[in-house]
């Protein structure tokens, strides 16, 4: 990408909007496997130990995983509405607005 553009326009490229919203949905799945450990009968220094290896081991691999099958459907999806900017900007949208509705319903809060 050409350095001539502006900071904003090279942050939203469809590479790292792709890789943003990985990373959403690793969150969540993380949070709901931490849910699960803190909710369990085990000592505390088990599960601290435990959530430390799922952060660093699985949720890494999996990262990997969900990006790559992530960019094999988002590939699909780009080449569907190849030299549609607006649509493709509008699959983005309604992906990151379905992930800000489940963080806030995660979270409790009310936003609409």
């Amino acid at each position: 990408m050409p350095r001539n553009q502006s900071l904003a326009t090279r942050m939203f490229t469809h590479g790292n909007l792709v890789l943003c919203e990985t990373l959403l949905v690793a969150n969540v799945l993380k949070e709901e496997f931490v849910g699960v450990v803190q909710r369990s009968s085990w000592d505390n220094w088990v599960k601290v130990l435990f959530v430390m290896a799922l952060v660093v081991g699985f949720m890494g691999g999996f990262f990997v995983l969900v990006q790559r099958l992530t960019r094999d459907a988002v590939g699909r999806t780009h080449v569907a509405l190849a030299g549609r900017g607006l649509q493709r900007w509008l699959v983005h949208l309604a992906l990151l607005t379905a992930l800000y509705l489940l963080y806030a319903h995660r979270l409790g809060l009310r936003v609409y």
